[in-house]
């Protein structure tokens, strides 16, 4: 039997204006509007084709064309991985950005909604900024929790060991956290 792989990661958006699409198992390198020195998120669909992407402070659709109201996200502009696409488990036309602040900064965790029925087809952003935690790191990072259309998004309190792991599931975001208190304390010694 032969099986064909979800392309939902085959596109990566990076730099000055860079991209590269690994679809096939080759590096095609194109170009978009994105200009950033660290972490950036893209949400391509199965076939992987680019829906939108983002570097945690604008959204930019398909056409490189800032989504509507889709800039003034509040990601950090030098954190390392500002921002996060992640299916909205309710709704299969609708993504959260996940975005964090650079190290402890005040606009902390947040999540914003697109919906890519809006706009033509192109998106648009219907929620905005909605802050989950204040005071985390750079670090954000999201896994499918198996057997399930759940999700867990993490990231790391600023000043702590602690891990905040907050359960996305089709009931919305999960605002009561799993803390796990593991490894350094993050704060200005690490940087």
């Amino acid at each position: 039997t032969s099986s064909t792989a979800q392309n939902y990661t085959v596109n990566w958006y990076f730099g000055v204006n860079a991209a590269i699409n690994f679809a096939g198992g080759v590096a095609n390198p194109f170009t978009g509007a994105l200009n950033t020195n660290e972490g950036c998120s893209v949400a391509s669909d199965s076939t992987g084709a680019i829906m939108f992407y983002t570097n945690g402070i604008t959204i930019w659709d398909k056409s490189n064309t800032v989504m509507p109201n889709g800039d003034s996200l509040l990601g950090g502009v030098s954190s390392t991985q500002s921002a996060l696409v992640v299916p909205n488990p309710a709704n299969v036309q609708q993504y959260y950005v996940f975005t964090v602040d650079e190290i402890g900064g005040p606009n902390g965790f947040r999540y914003s909604i697109v919906d890519m029925t809006l706009n033509s087809g192109l998106g648009d952003v219907i929620t905005k900024n909605v802050l989950v935690l204040n005071n985390v790191t750079e670090k954000l990072t999201g896994v499918w929790q198996l057997g399930t259309n759940n999700y867990w998004i993490t990231v790391h309190e600023w000043g702590t060991d602690a891990f905040y792991s907050y359960n996305l599931t089709p009931a919305g975001l999960q605002t009561t956290p799993v803390i796990s208190n593991v490894g350094t304390v993050h704060n200005t010694s690490q940087i």
